[in-house]
């Protein structure tokens, strides 16, 4: 049987960006296409979604691009990676048994209970209110139901996207093992500029405290404010 194949975008080492592994080195593994386009907000990796582009790449040349590295630690990304679903489940799987954790970056729009049994992590962006995209609340809720370890991300640009964030957060289930909720600040299109950004980040804080939301972690995007939203490799 020919290797399975999907189609990736780049594979890169970093320092993670985002959520809670800010910081901590990896590999990641960028797949393309994407079923939602986010209207509202810069997206930071067209290549893989309005206008994907990269190779159809064997599983298993995936899983030695990774390991040749020598990190221990690498994000499956996108685009959406689960439009890939069975191929991402067989790299998490292979990379595992090599001692790699896998942590699975979702749009929160795709249940696949066969991949996240395979991830060390699955983090969800929760898509709010100003990206005019909808992730899917039932698919993020069981995911925090039967995984063991979940990050529900919220991108946050305005005050309507913290209240939407506050709400759906008080209605996820109790999780089955941990969950980390993390605001994230975003620019809206034709704010895409770091000052910007590191306003929506003050401000973001301050709602959080002044409002007792002690649940969430607020944390922008590292990679955006080092280099900007543009650059690819970071």
């Amino acid at each position: 049987m020919p290797p399975r194949r999907l189609m990736i975008s780049e594979i890169y080492p970093a320092f993670c960006g985002e959520g809670i592994e800010t910081g901590l080195p990896a590999v990641f593994v960028r797949t393309s296409g994407c079923n939602l386009r986010c209207p509202g907000w810069p997206c930071d990796t067209p290549y893989t979604s309005v206008a994907p582009e990269g190779d159809m790449i064997p599983v298993e040349a995936v899983v030695d691009r990774v390991l040749s590295f020598g990190i221990p630690r690498a994000f499956i990304t996108g685009g959406e990676p689960l439009l890939w679903r069975v191929q991402v489940g067989q790299i998490a799987k292979s990379l595992r048994e090599a001692d790699v954790a896998v942590i699975l970056q979702s749009n929160g729009t795709v249940y696949a209970p066969e991949v996240f049994e395979l991830c060390d992590q699955v983090s969800l962006d929760h898509k709010t209110p100003s990206s005019n995209e909808r992730s899917d609340p039932g698919v993020i809720a069981e995911a925090v139901r039967t995984h063991c370890h979940v990050q529900v991300k919220f991108p946050v640009a305005d005050e309507a996207d913290l209240a939407f964030a506050v709400a759906r957060a008080a209605e996820l289930p109790p999780p089955k093992g941990r969950l980390d909720l993390v605001l994230q600040p975003v620019n809206r299109v034709g704010t895409d500029d770091t000052a910007s950004l590191l306003r929506k980040l003050r401000w973001l804080q301050e709602q959080v405290m002044a409002g007792g939301h002690y649940r969430f972690r607020v944390l922008p995007q590292m990679h955006v404010l080092i280099h900007g939203s543009r650059v690819r490799g970071v």
